[in-house]
């Protein structure tokens, strides 16, 4: 199973070391308690490893044990660690992990308006508007607005979003540049309710969240 993982910066995670193209395998894996821990949803990989003080990796779990309750956390006794991925790509992998996910009815194109209610996945690109309620997945590409409930997680390029409490929010601005896009700035947080507010609208401005309106 494809999965994303996190590591300190010198590639280890709880103080085991791992290397690029290795393979490592365990007796037994329960979620919590032993084997190797990855996420399906690679934007969860952040409540576990913050952006800057982190790496990030694809790999592949065999042998995978019974999901979290509370994320994408999935849990095997086989791990390969695949290639490093920068924020950028991460970003790009959520949209791509929520748009795998959703029904047709769910996907959008350039400017399209998208709600939905609880444990939704809402995927669009430019222009576009996604809502929806707790426990709900949203990706979006360029200069859209997203909205979630609770417990949420948002990904999005050059755009605007807010969340209930629990929410995960990560934005990052980009320009193209020559043949491709280049990050200019990033962040990811939490909606606590205090240092990140509930049911606000942030955007991205010099590397900080800034409130806007509606």
């Amino acid at each position: 199973m494809k999965a994303y993982k996190g590591f300190n910066t010198d590639m280890t995670c709880r103080g085991f070391q791992f290397e690029e193209g290795k393979e490592y395998h365990e007796d037994r894996a329960e979620l919590c308690e032993s084997g190797f821990h990855a996420c399906e949803n690679p934007l969860d990989c952040f409540c576990y490893y913050k952006p800057g003080k982190s790496v990030y990796h694809e790999v592949e779990l065999e042998d995978v044990s019974a999901k979290s309750s509370d994320d994408s956390k999935i849990c095997g006794k086989t791990i390969r660690i695949g290639a490093r991925l920068s924020v950028a790509k991460i970003c790009e992998a959520h949209f791509e992990f929520v748009k795998s996910k959703t029904t047709n009815s769910k996907q959008g194109e350039h400017g399209t308006n998208l709600a939905a209610k609880d444990c939704s996945s809402l995927a669009a690109q430019d222009w576009s508007s996604l809502a929806a309620r707790d426990c709900s997945s949203l990706a979006a590409q360029d200069y859209s607005s997203l909205a979630a409930g609770k417990d949420s997680v948002i990904a999005a390029f050059n755009s605007k979003a807010k969340g209930g409490l629990g929410t995960l929010i990560a934005l990052a601005n980009r320009k193209f540049v020559g043949s491709e896009y280049k990050i200019t700035d990033f962040k990811a947080a939490i909606v606590d309710g205090e240092t990140i507010k509930a049911d606000t609208w942030y955007k991205l401005k010099n590397g900080e969240f800034v409130e806007v309106e509606e």
